[in-house]
C-alpha cells in the first residue's frame, strides 16, 4: 500500500473544502448588529456574520449604518427604527432593506447578460436562484400586508365597529358609500395572490446539462414589480377611506394625523353622494404627494 506524500495530503484537504461565496445577509433594521442591550435575532445575525467571514466567505451584511461588523456593510439608514420614532411603519423599513439587497443583486452583470437600453444587465438566469426567492419573499409580503390593509378598509364600512353611518355613505341605504373602493381593492388582493406563486420552484436544467438551472429570477422580479403596484392601489383605497371616516366622524385627530388630512384634501374630491373612485384611486397611488 503506498503511503500518500504531504503534496498528496493538502492537495485531498484541498479538494474536500468549500470554495469562498459571496453571501449578501440581511439583517432586521430595528437596532445595531451586534445589539447594544438585547435583541436574540441580531446576536444571532452578528455571530453568524463573522462566522462566515471568518471562514473566508466574502460577506455583505445589509444593516443599519452604526452596525459593527467585519464584513463590508451596506446601510441604507443610519440607525434603526427602534431609535427614532419618525421610522413608522417599521414594516416599511424592513421591507426597504431587504429591496436594497434584490435591487443590488439585479444589478450585478453574471453571465448571459441582456443588452437593454445601451448597458448590459444581468439576467441571473444561471446563478439567481437566491435572487428570485427573496423576490417572491417580498412579493408573498406584499400579499400578506395587502390582504390586512383590505380587512382595515372594510372593518371601516361597518358601522357596527366604528359607530359611523354604514359604508361611510352621507345618505346611508340612498348610496352605496365606499362599497365600491373596498371592492377594488379585493380586486387588487386578489391580482396579488395570483402573483405570490413562488417563481424559484420552477427551476429547470437546460442545454444539456452543460448549464445550471435556470432560476427564473427576472420572472420573478417582474411578479414582484405587478405586485408593488396592485399593493399601492390597495393601500390607496384604504387611504381614501379612511379620509372619509374622519370626514364624518369630524375630530380633532393629532397633529401628524391632521398634516395627513390635510393633504389627502387636496388630492380627494369631496365624497358627498355616490359618484367614481378611480381618479382618486390613482392620484393617491401615483405617490408623488409623499416626498
Amino acid at each position: 500500500m503506498t503511503k500518500p506524500t504531504a503534496r498528496g495530503t493538502r492537495q485531498a484537504a484541498r479538494s474536500t473544502q468549500p470554495h469562498p461565496l459571496r453571501i449578501a445577509h440581511i439583517a432586521p433594521v430595528a437596532t445595531t448588529i451586534p445589539p447594544q442591550k438585547s435583541g436574540s435575532v441580531e446576536l444571532m445575525t452578528s455571530l453568524l456574520t463573522e462566522g462566515l467571514v471568518a471562514h473566508g466567505h466574502d460577506v455583505t451584511l445589509f444593516a443599519t449604518g452604526d452596525s459593527t461588523t467585519s464584513a463590508k456593510l451596506h446601510a441604507i439608514y443610519p440607525h434603526g427604527y427602534w431609535h427614532d420614532e419618525n421610522m413608522w411603519p417599521w414594516e416599511l423599513y424592513e421591507m426597504l432593506n431587504l429591496a436594497a439587497a434584490v435591487e443590488r443583486a439585479l444589478a450585478g452583470v453574471t453571465d448571459s447578460p441582456a443588452f437593454l437600453d445601451g448597458r448590459f444587465v444581468g439576467t441571473a438566469g444561471f446563478d439567481g436562484i437566491d435572487l428570485a426567492a427573496h423576490c417572491d419573499q417580498l412579493t408573498a409580503a406584499l400579499a400578506h400586508a395587502a390582504e390586512v390593509s383590505a380587512a382595515r378598509t372594510h372593518r371601516l364600512l361597518d358601522s357596527r365597529i366604528t359607530g359611523l353611518p354604514a359604508q361611510l355613505a352621507r345618505r346611508p341605504g340612498l348610496d352605496a358609500g365606499l362599497v365600491a373602493v373596498h371592492k377594488r381593492a379585493a380586486g387588487e388582493v386578489h391580482a396579488i395572490r395570483r402573483l405570490a406563486m413562488p417563481s424559484a420552484i420552477g427551476t429547470i436544467e437546460t442545454s444539456n446539462g452543460q448549464e445550471d438551472v435556470q432560476s427564473f429570477a427576472w420572472a420573478a422580479a417582474g411578479a414582484l414589480r405587478t405586485a408593488l403596484r396592485h399593493a399601492r392601489l390597495v393601500t390607496s383605497c384604504e387611504l381614501l377611506t379612511a379620509y372619509q371616516a374622519a370626514a364624518l366622524a369630524g375630530g380633532p385627530w393629532p397633529g401628524r394625523c391632521q398634516e395627513l388630512l390635510t393633504t389627502l384634501s387636496g388630492l380627494i374630491d369631496p365624497i358627498e353622494a355616490d359618484r367614481q373612485f378611480g381618479a382618486d384611486i390613482e392620484r393617491l397611488a401615483e405617490g408623488s404627494w409623499l416626498s
